[in-house]
């Protein structure tokens, strides 16, 4: 998911000329590309990151020997491990991800160790404790934090398992959607095309035969024609100008 986002979001720019000003999002796009992208151009980014959940619980915030929990001075740029010894600044590393996003990585090290009552239930490495930060990383998810802890973020967070995740029910649950048949992205495309198709004209006669009858739909004034089983036959052309029938 973390490497679909930016391309997605530039596809719907393209093709419909706009950009949303507020994206909302789980977990699986929350990294430290799509948040410098969102911002970089003027969006929202009501976007989680895979520890959000578990930040929020009272063991996690209680834990004095997780990084994120250790004092950070930043003007002096160093950390302070529980038993108060400072972790002094040792070097940055450049990292590359799958798309060949560089993040910088900054190196902190314990000076000594050895002799600490603490060690046992701070690290497990036999020298010095050594922890990995990414300052820039960190800093994008406070902002997207205070987004989604905020009156908004609450609400887009109680709306986006309904909105996404029914349709994907629906289509993969209801429709018996699971896999794809047509070989090839070209074929792909085609075939879920014409899913979405089908599932949208659906939407669209039960809208309009509730707004026509003024009632709320049950399965007593549901339209008769099931628009999620309707056939429709095509022929698709590969490069090996094969033609294949669905």
């Amino acid at each position: 998911d973390t490497l679909t986002m930016i391309d997605y979001l530039e596809s719907f720019r393209n093709r419909y000329g706009i950009r949303s000003d507020e994206i909302v999002a789980d977990s699986g796009y929350g990294s430290e590309e799509n948040y410098e992208y969102m911002l970089r151009n003027g969006m929202t980014p009501y976007v989680k990151y895979n520890m959000f959940h578990v930040e929020q619980r009272r063991k996690y915030r209680n834990d004095p020997f997780r990084v994120s929990n250790l004092f950070y001075n930043q003007q002096e740029d160093f950390y302070v491990c529980p038993m108060g010894q400072r972790m002094r600044f040792m070097r940055q590393e450049k990292r590359h991800t799958a798309s060949g996003y560089e993040q910088t990585v900054s190196i902190y090290r314990a000076t000594r160790c050895e002799g600490c009552p603490l060690r046992g239930q701070c690290h497990k490495s036999k020298g010095n404790r050594q922890i990995e930060v990414n300052h820039t990383l960190n800093e994008y998810k406070a902002i997207a934090r205070d987004l989604l802890t905020s009156e908004q973020g609450l609400r887009h967070r109680s709306n986006r398992p309904i909105e996404p995740e029914a349709v994907f029910g629906q289509i993969k649950e209801c429709g018996k959607f699971r896999r794809l048949r047509l070989r090839g992205l070209s074929g792909a495309k085609i075939e879920f095309g014409l899913k979405a198709l089908a599932h949208n004209l659906r939407k669209l006669a039960l809208a309009r035969a509730k707004s026509s009858s003024g009632r709320p739909l049950s399965p007593q004034n549901t339209p008769q024609t099931n628009l999620s089983k309707l056939n429709i036959g095509f022929w698709c052309r590969f490069n090996s100008n094969r033609p294949i029938a669905a």
